[in-house]
């Protein structure tokens, strides 16, 4: 097991394991990089995770965050069912899974066939507990083109976000791969977020209330959300309404880009939200004002560089990696 001891003050007094999989080339080991500043070897040309114990640790004096990085599926049929059945082990020792998907594949069949093949022979306790645990990403939507990519600057930094002709079609895709991935298996998810609320027992029905965890049985559509607004007590509680948005949110499939740092805080905040509440305080400062998702200018203007070129005179008339 590597040990690292990047993130720090991060107040770590709870350990939590965070593990995350995908094929070979999702850019895996990048959006850990990105996330949680560490320098894990990554390459084009073949897979950065090969090793069958592949943890490493960030560690303070009061707590610590494993992270366990996956071998890719894909790389063979012998191979993945050497993985496979490590994978349910992991899984089940990770409190949460960051399934990763490469937002330009054309097909959803290879991670329907791991998904299943992992599954088929779990009892249903453990099927339910794995599905429950799983927040599915896309990756790598900054190769999505045409169209393009703003950047918002702000002083010496800025955010990257798609421009309205792009939009839609992250939504688009996020839309499929929440029909084929995640709906088939919604009646064995059991969303649960941390409970912020006070309650206990059962004021809503429907939803499961103890001291730390707010639970739902059934994946949490947008429709069913909608009807829990519609409860009175729920109605007349603004900190019950974001837990169930949380709840929702949990189990939405999230296109980020490692790249461009685009909604790397909405995928840890997801992940705080499944972690439960003694993650609030140790993730607080990569969740909160987007701080995760800045990028600086300096490093932006080099990422999709332009330069026009006079053709008359050859000269150059603009060159953005030259831009204050």
């Amino acid at each position: 097991m590597l040990r690292h001891d990047s993130l720090r003050g991060w107040h770590m007094g709870v350990g939590f394991t965070v593990s995350i999989m995908g094929q070979t080339g999702v850019g895996k080991t990048s959006l850990l990089n990105a996330i949680f500043g560490l320098n894990l070897l990554t390459s084009a040309t073949k897979p950065a995770t090969t090793a069958l114990d592949p943890e490493f640790e960030i560690v303070r004096e009061d707590g610590r965050l494993i992270i366990r990085d996956l071998p890719g599926l894909g790389e063979s049929p012998t191979v993945d069912e050497d993985y496979l059945r490590l994978y349910r082990q992991w899984l089940l020792r990770s409190d949460v899974v960051i399934w990763a998907v490469h937002a330009d594949s054309r097909s959803v069949s290879l991670d329907q066939m791991a998904l299943r093949r992992l599954l088929e022979q779990a009892p249903d306790d453990e099927r339910s507990r794995i599905l429950s645990k799983l927040t599915i990403i896309l990756t790598k939507v900054d190769l999505l083109t045409p169209p393009a990519w703003i950047y918002s600057r702000v002083g010496d930094g800025g955010l990257f976000a798609p421009d309205p002709v792009l939009a839609p079609v992250l939504q688009t895709k996020a839309d499929y791969f929440t029909e084929h991935l995640i709906l088939p298996f919604g009646e064995h998810i059991v969303p649960e977020t941390y409970n912020d609320t006070g309650l206990t027992g059962s004021p809503v029905r429907g939803l499961i209330f103890d001291r730390d965890r707010i639970r739902h049985r059934g994946l949490m559509t947008r429709e069913a959300a909608d009807r829990f607004y519609r409860d009175r007590t729920v109605a007349r509680n603004e900190t019950l309404q974001r837990a169930i948005e949380r709840l929702h949110d949990n189990y939405r499939v999230i296109p980020c880009s490692s790249l461009f740092r685009f909604n790397l805080a909405r995928l840890m905040t997801v992940v705080v939200s499944k972690l439960g509440v003694g993650a609030v305080g140790m993730f607080n400062s990569l969740t909160q004002d987007n701080a995760l998702n800045r990028l600086p200018f300096s490093t932006a203007k080099l990422l999709r560089n332009i330069v026009v070129v006079d053709q008359a005179t050859q000269t150059v008339v603009f060159d953005l990696a030259q831009q204050d």
